[in-house]
């Protein structure tokens, strides 16, 4: 298995990242814990047990810390729902069922 490692510095240390914490989301304090103890060694599964995330997640966030630093493990919201229909374009129902 592959080991994780920190491969861009963004200027912080891994101290640093406990301050960011303090004034971050709980989630992305979550992920700045997880970076910081990869950071320091620990391996992967011992990060998931200890955040209590699946591997994989952990590996997300460790690829978002390297390519985007601290931006990378903000959280992204989906664009939303479907778009409204408007009026014009609502499409006609074939058939004679009931409706």
């Amino acid at each position: 298995m592959r080991v994780l490692r920190i491969t861009q510095t963004w200027g912080l240390t891994p101290e640093a990242l406990v301050d960011e914490a303090r004034h971050a989301s709980p989630r992305v304090a979550e992920r700045l814990h997880a970076v910081r103890l990869i950071w320091q060694g620990y391996p992967t599964a011992a990060v998931s047990a200890i955040i209590g995330r699946h591997p994989g997640a952990i590996r997300r966030y460790v690829r978002a810390w390297n390519a985007q630093g601290p931006a990378g493990l903000v959280l992204q919201h989906a664009p939303g729902g479907r778009p409204k229909r408007t009026a014009g374009k609502v499409p006609r129902r074939s058939g004679s069922g009931p409706r």
